[in-house]
């Protein structure tokens, strides 16, 4: 799907109610520390991270906002291998 046709229909505060952003973690912070500076930066309900990363481990971490955090469970529910 095209980003600048989603953008034009959708405003910040719908995207951020269902929304799945991704996260470059550095080394240091705990996946849940990550999770709650975005809960609190974007002034959201609720935040859900998807999987842990070690905090010495640097990678992607998907963070759900509000309402997505109920696809969590569906996500790491699924097989890897697929």
């Amino acid at each position: 799907m095209d980003v600048n046709k989603i953008k034009s229909q959708k405003s910040i505060l719908e995207l951020l109610e269902f929304g799945i952003i991704n996260i470059d973690k550095s080394s240091g912070p705990t996946s849940f520390n990550v999770s709650d500076f975005v809960k609190k930066k974007l002034n959201l309900r609720k935040t859900s991270h998807f999987g842990t990363l070690d905090p010495k481990v640097t990678g992607v971490l998907p963070v759900a906002l509000n309402r997505a955090c109920k696809l969590t469970g569906f996500f790491l529910g699924e097989n890897k291998d697929a």
